[in-house]
């Protein structure tokens, strides 16, 4: 997964390579551009303290319509950093020297925040720091223990989440993956159920899982789509872990998150049940107020919409077995060409989204609706039994019934 960088900046204080290279040594690290550097076309073909290493950079002006950071609207251009498992540090401190010389505006668009020149370049001499040996692991119980494989390691999972972090946790048996791993239990304050969820996966022939927390409205099937209606937070998603949702969802950021007495463990595969324990007691503590917040939000909302679903599964005929979204706009009065017309802001929706009024400002209230429900219709046709249930716990949640 790439990662960004930008730097607002006037396009009349950019520096030539020559000038770049003595900002980044001021800093203590040598940095060339392999083929020079040409603003009308800039190339990231760089040397860091002589290794060859690579990353994006592009060179544009400063549109207003992209919504850039209010201190950054100053500036005519955005000098962007794009890089992936190589070419971040020298992009972190080229963009750090960069900031400095033009007097500009540093910042992480993935972060969505402002980024210090100094933390930037304390990041990259920590990626650049010497590994230390490893030690040798020393086995406790099943921890690490990578003779676990598959269905040994989820009951043994299981057993580690019911002794040390809640003895309510259990499998949820309406998952069907294979690869998807979820505990569950029910949060007897606000009626939600608590998501430990795993991705597994396996490489060179070693099993390593990804871990994140949700928060649903109810126990639900793997059938779901990554992002749903039906739950708040990353379920069984790749690019997250708890790690991350501290991160970005709390908006702690990587270094507060770190050096914080609730930090997270940042290891995005692990076997390692103390890792597992350690962000799933983190997890409850600081992810779930913050996702029944987001939920009780959403709640007047999403009964809205779960109560046009139930309208419209009961005018359905007593064989459907599926519903495709074309087939539940036309059974909502709309023709494809109109919900089609206004799916997009409807794609990867959650309930945070729901409360973006701006997101639907186009859309009238009616259609709006029908085509968050047509669109969605999958993931509420998996769990219209459940529908009553949700909206009953939404009204709790909400304060009416």
């Amino acid at each position: 997964m790439s990662l960004e960088l930008s730097v607002y900046c006037d396009r009349a204080t950019l520096p030539t390579a020559e000038q770049w290279s003595k900002a980044v040594k001021k800093d203590g690290f040598e940095l060339a551009f392999t083929h020079g550097l040409n603003w009308k076309k800039p190339d990231g073909c760089v040397k860091l303290n002589g290794e060859e290493t690579h990353f994006e950079l592009s060179l544009f002006p400063n549109d207003p319509d992209e919504d850039p950071p209010r201190p950054a609207t100053k500036f005519d251009s955005l000098v962007a950093f794009r890089f992936g498992t190589t070419g971040g540090e020298a992009a972190l401190v080229a963009a750090a020297a960069l900031s400095r010389f033009t007097k500009g505006y540093l910042y992480d668009p993935d972060m969505d925040a402002p980024l210090k020149a100094a933390d930037a370049v304390a990041e990259a001499r920590r990626m650049l720091a010497p590994v230390a040996a490893e030690a040798k692991k020393k086995f406790e119980t099943s921890w690490d223990d990578l003779t676990l494989k598959g269905a040994k390691w989820v009951a043994a999972c299981e057993g580690e989440m019911r002794r040390n972090v809640d003895p309510q946790y259990r499998q949820n048996t309406l998952v069907r993956s294979a690869n998807f791993i979820e505990f569950v239990r029910r949060d007897e304050k606000s009626g939600l159920v608590m998501s430990q969820n795993f991705r597994r996966r396996t490489t060179l022939g070693e099993d390593e899982y990804n871990q994140c927390f949700a928060l649903t409205l109810a126990e639900i099937s793997d059938r779901q789509a990554a992002r749903s209606l039906l739950f708040a937070g990353p379920r069984g998603d790749h690019n997250h872990t708890v790690f991350l949702q501290m991160a970005r969802d709390l908006k702690a950021g990587f270094t507060r998150t770190e050096a914080s007495a609730h930090k997270s463990k940042p290891v995005n595969f692990t076997t390692n049940f103390k890792h597992v324990v350690h962000n799933a007691r983190a997890a409850e503590e600081y992810l779930l107020p913050y996702y029944v917040k987001v939920l009780q939000r959403a709640a007047p909302r999403l009964i809205e919409l779960f109560t046009v679903a139930q309208r419209l599964f009961a005018k359905l005929p007593t064989k459907t077995k599926a519903m495709t979204p074309a087939k539940a706009a036309n059974a909502l009065g709309l023709n494809v060409k109109e919900f089609n017309q206004h799916r997009d802001p409807c794609i990867n929706l959650g309930p945070e989204h729901l409360t973006l009024g701006k997101r639907f400002a186009s859309i009238h209230a009616k259609i709006r609706d029908a085509v968050i429900v047509a669109h969605n219709v999958e993931d509420l046709w998996d769990a219209r039994e459940k529908l009553p249930e949700i909206i009953e716990t939404l009204k709790r949640l909400r304060g009416k019934r």
